[in-house]
């Protein structure tokens, strides 16, 4: 009985497999976008480095003994963020002092202010004893040349007062050194002392780099610069990040001798801290070449690399069907290619596991711009 049932049973599974080769593959939903032309700039690329215009040490306004390193090498810290504090004792007393010899100066200034104030008083009851018989002329001069004595006295004094003030502001501004702080914001690159370490004013303590500072700087010749110019001055850097955008800031007016070519500094369009630049990082310049020009173009998300090559999958009657492409410049979202003709419909969804030939359905019928 067994035997019986098993013939039926195999008969019916070959049949199946028949009945699924003669359909063949499930057709895969897509979305196309078709070839459009665009006016695409070409461009040529020229080896660059990425520059700062703030990467350097800071350094010890005063001298003194290390008692605190506040940062370590690689932490983003921000304008007037301490970094290094030195011994403040020293500079506590001397600031001690310094108010003290203040208050003395002050104290000298009240003083000669209260001795001409009596000189004044004699001097006019002196006065109202003018014209007559007990009129005292020798000590009525005395007094006079007394009171030239304390004024000059007073203005010596005042000047000490300001002196002491000076020299208060200055134990002040030590005393606030005592504490290095950053500059500007930025990352610390390196640490130059450690607690104990004695500094002398102008070692450096720190070194820091401001991200925010960020330039390319390529060595450009005339007729690449004259192309960037009448692009407006914009170009592209290409990073293993992605593409950042720049704009012409400057020209070096310096000429190398031998490759007839000149500095060029271009500033990030946007925060240059947010394109993960590094100092001395090499990058490659994308500058504009010659005039803009139609070419066909497709959306960047139709191109599928693999091996060394690209692809795009077009869709003829009803398949996909592989295009090898070399891509160009891009527009925005759109890529510029050779090959291809206008209004030809592209798998821009869909396409990340087409095999040649396989049937697809265009799904909803629509695409991207």
């Amino acid at each position: 009985m067994r035997a019986a049932l098993s013939v039926p049973l195999a008969l019916v599974a070959l049949f199946a497999a028949a009945t699924a080769r003669a359909e063949g593959p499930r057709a895969v939903p897509v979305v196309v976008d078709p070839v459009r032309m665009e006016r695409v700039q070409e461009t040529t690329s020229v080896i660059a480095r990425v520059v700062t215009e703030r990467h350097g040490p800071v350094a010890a306004e005063v001298a003194g003994r290390v008692v605190a390193v506040e940062v370590r090498a690689g932490e983003r810290v921000d304008a007037g963020a301490p970094l290094v504090r030195l011994d403040p004792q020293r500079f506590e007393l001397a600031l001690r002092i310094a108010r003290a010899e203040l208050a003395r100066a002050e104290a000298a200034v009240s003083e000669t202010e209260a001795a001409i104030a009596l000189l004044e008083q004699e001097i006019a009851r002196l006065e109202r004893l003018r014209g007559s018989s007990a009129f005292p002329r020798a000590t009525f001069e005395d007094r006079l040349r007394e009171r030239e004595v304390q004024r000059a006295r007073l203005a010596a004094a005042r000047a000490g007062v300001e002196l002491a003030r000076a020299n208060v502001e200055a134990r002040e501004r030590d005393l606030a050194d005592a504490t290095v702080t950053a500059p500007h914001a930025g990352v610390v690159t390196a640490v130059r002392v450690a607690p104990g370490a004695r500094v002398a004013p102008g070692d450096a303590v720190v070194e820091m780099l401001d991200p925010a500072s960020f330039e390319v700087e390529a060595q450009l010749a005339a007729e690449r610069l004259r192309d960037l110019r009448a692009a407006g001055g914009l170009a592209r850097v290409r990073t293993e990040s992605g593409e950042v955008p720049v704009r012409l800031r400057a020209v070096v007016p310096v000429e190398s001798p031998t490759s007839r070519t000149r500095p060029a500094r271009l500033a990030v369009e946007g925060d240059p801290a947010a394109a993960l630049f590094a100092d001395g990082q090499t990058v490659e310049l994308l500058l504009p070449a010659g005039e803009p020009r139609e070419r066909p173009t497709v959306h960047k998300d139709a191109i599928v690399p693999g091996q060394g090559r690209y692809l795009v999958y077009v869709v003829q009657d009803g398949k996909a069907v592989p295009r090898e492409v070399v891509p160009g410049p891009a527009v925005g979202d759109r890529v510029a290619v050779e090959g291809l003709e206008p209004g030809t419909p592209v798998v821009v969804r869909g396409n990340e596991r087409l095999r040649p030939g396989q049937p697809v359905v265009v799904a909803g019928g629509g695409g991207q711009g």
